[in-house]
């Protein structure tokens, strides 16, 4: 089965375009093979400009944190488990196959473990 395409780009749409792929040339993140969610590393998303139709090119992590997480450092523990002060290990809780909510209560997710 044969299939035509075409594409009418004005000469001001096709500078912008140009200008657009020179600004984004200089974001490494946007040269990736494979991203592995496990891995928690950084992806391009499209991000909407508010009041505009426009969108920015920002770098983010996939995945789910619950609210109660307000950092760096508390989402790294949260993901790959730490030692409480009482010396209790805290395993890690990997939201990213997530189910459903019960899974992100701590007392019902540690009653699923074990």
């Amino acid at each position: 089965m044969c299939h035509y395409n075409g594409q009418k780009v004005s000469k001001v749409e096709f500078i912008r375009l140009k200008n657009l792929e020179k600004v984004i040339a200089k974001y490494s993140f946007l040269n990736r093979d494979l991203l592995i969610g496990f891995d928690y590393g950084k992806s391009a998303v499209l991000k909407k400009v508010e009041g505009e139709e426009d969108f920015e090119i920002v770098e983010m992590e996939w995945g789910f944190l619950p609210g109660y997480i307000r950092n760096r450092e508390q989402a790294q523990r949260f993901r790959t488990g730490y030692k409480k002060e009482n010396g209790q290990w805290q395993e890690p809780i990997l939201t990213l196959n997530a189910m459903s909510e019960e899974m992100l209560l701590p007392k019902k997710y540690t009653e699923k473990q074990h």
